[in-house]
């Protein structure tokens, strides 16, 4: 397995690709995910977050554009 703390671009929170991938357990074993497993929630997740940011994003963009359509905004903000 690849450790991510040896590349460049790491952080100083990065763990091994093994441990990132697994669960652990009560009696301090980990359960490797399989790739289907690891496949769905990375899709989960990228669907939860997408639709979160549609939900907050997308009502402040429309009454930015409205806004700025109307003409109340100051002058230098259109």
């Amino acid at each position: 397995m690849t450790n991510l703390r040896s590349s460049k671009i790491a952080g100083p929170n990065c763990v091994e690709v093994s441990k990132a991938a697994s669960i652990p357990r009560p009696n301090g074993n980990r359960k490797t995910l399989s790739f289907t497993q690891q496949f769905m929630i990375s899709f989960t997740s990228g669907c939860m977050s997408g639709g979160l940011s549609s939900v907050v994003c997308a009502p402040m963009d429309i009454i930015k554009t409205r806004m700025q359509v109307s003409g109340t905004l100051p002058e230098p903000m259109r």
